[in-house]
């Protein structure tokens, strides 16, 4: 069974936590909870756990930035799946398909996520 896991940059000090997402709609909180800690996240830095591992064995997460031999690739939450975006010769974003297609066709690794790659977050 594939393991539902979030991850989220906390509130008080930016650090990425991992665990499962929690919203508590009476204070309007995002929260990860790990191992018996709960802890207040950005909800624009909440990304879900893709259940694919990159070439080094690396989870791969929603808005993480996987690169190969030949490009920077981001990974996107759409259509109802997850999958790999690219940037064209014209500077434009578009879908190369299905996440998994884009690992075996690419071998491609985590090199970082939209936020700390900030050229990497539009679509």
């Amino acid at each position: 069974m594939r393991e539902i896991k979030f991850r989220g940059k906390r509130i008080d000090n930016g650090e990425w936590v991992y665990g499962y997402f929690l919203y508590g709609a009476i204070l309007d909180q995002y929260v990860i909870w790990t191992d018996h800690e709960n802890w207040i996240v950005d909800p624009e830095t909440v990304g879900q756990l893709t259940g694919l591992r990159d070439k080094n064995g690396i989870d791969i997460y929603e808005d993480d930035a996987l690169e190969d031999d030949e490009d920077i690739a981001k990974v996107v939450f759409e259509m109802g799946q997850f999958m790999a975006f690219y940037r064209n010769g014209r500077g434009e974003w578009k879908p190369y398909g299905t996440l998994l297609k884009y690992m075996v066709d690419h071998d491609g690794r985590v090199v970082g996520n939209i936020y700390e790659c900030p050229e990497l977050a539009a679509i």
